[in-house]
C-alpha cells in the first residue's frame, strides 16, 4: 500500500503513474479542499493472478481506478474493450455499489498523434465512446474531470517526461471523488489506526 502526501512540485515515480494514476494526491483547489489529502493506494498492476484478493479490499469507501492501456486496446470497438474491462468493474459494482469507478487511460504517449498538448479527433471520438459504453453499463464510472458527471470526458496519462499536467489533472479527479465519497470526513476508531500500522 502507497500512501504518500503529494505536493503540486513533488516528483511521482513512473511506476505508480503508469499503473494506478497516482500513489497520493493534494487538493488545493478552492471548493475542493484546504490543504493536503492523503489517497492510499493498493496497486494489483492488472495482474489477473491477484484479482482474487480484490474483494478483500473492495469497501464502498474508496475510489476505484480502472486502468485502460492504451498500448493494448486503443482502436478496439468500444464493446470490447467494456468487454476487457468488465471483470474488475463488475466486481466494484457488486462489492462497492456506492463507490465511483474512475477511468484511466494509460500510455498515452503510445498513441500515434497523441502529446500532452493535443489529441487528434479520432482518439477524442474514440475515448467518448468508450467512456460512454461503460457509463451505460456501470453506473458508477464517473463523468468527468471537471466535475460535471453528465459528461465522458477522459483522463488520459503517460509516465513520460511532459505528462506532468496530465498526471496533475488525475491525482486532483481522485481528490474531488475521494472527497465526495461515502464516509470521507469520517473519524475512525483509533483501533483502526493501529490494526492498519501492525499490518504495515
Amino acid at each position: 500500500m502507497l500512501s504518500t502526501p503529494v505536493t503540486p512540485s513533488t516528483p511521482i515515480s513512473n511506476t505508480a503513474i503508469a499503473h494506478t494514476g497516482a500513489a497520493a494526491a493534494t487538493a488545493t483547489t478552492t471548493g475542493i479542499a484546504q490543504g493536503a489529502i492523503t489517497l492510499r493506494t493498493v496497486d494489483f498492476g492488472g495482474q489477473r493472478e491477484y484479482l482474487y484478493t480484490h474483494p478483500l479490499f473492495c469497501t464502498s469507501r474508496a475510489v476505484y481506478a480502472l486502468c485502460v492501456p492504451l498500448d493494448k486496446l486503443f482502436g478496439k470497438p468500444p464493446a470490447e474493450v467494456v468487454h476487457t474491462l468488465r471483470e474488475y468493474a463488475s466486481m466494484v459494482q457488486v462489492r462497492a455499489p456506492e463507490a465511483p469507478i474512475v477511468v484511466v487511460f494509460t500510455k498515452a504517449d503510445q498513441v500515434p498523434g497523441v502529446t500532452p498538448d493535443t489529441m487528434p479527433a479520432a482518439a477524442t471520438r474514440w475515448l467518448h465512446d468508450v467512456m460512454t459504453a461503460l457509463r451505460a453499463e456501470f453506473s458508477q464510472v464517473a463523468g468527468g474531470d471537471d466535475g460535471d458527471e453528465s459528461t465522458c470526458s477522459a483522463l488520459v496519462l503517460s509516465s513520460k517526461d511532459g505528462w506532468e499536467a496530465s498526471q496533475a489533472r488525475v491525482r486532483h479527479r481522485w481528490a474531488q471523488l475521494a472527497l465526495a465519497s461515502p464516509g470521507a470526513g469520517d473519524t475512525l476508531p483509533a483501533s483502526y489506526g493501529k490494526m492498519r500500522d501492525a499490518l504495515g
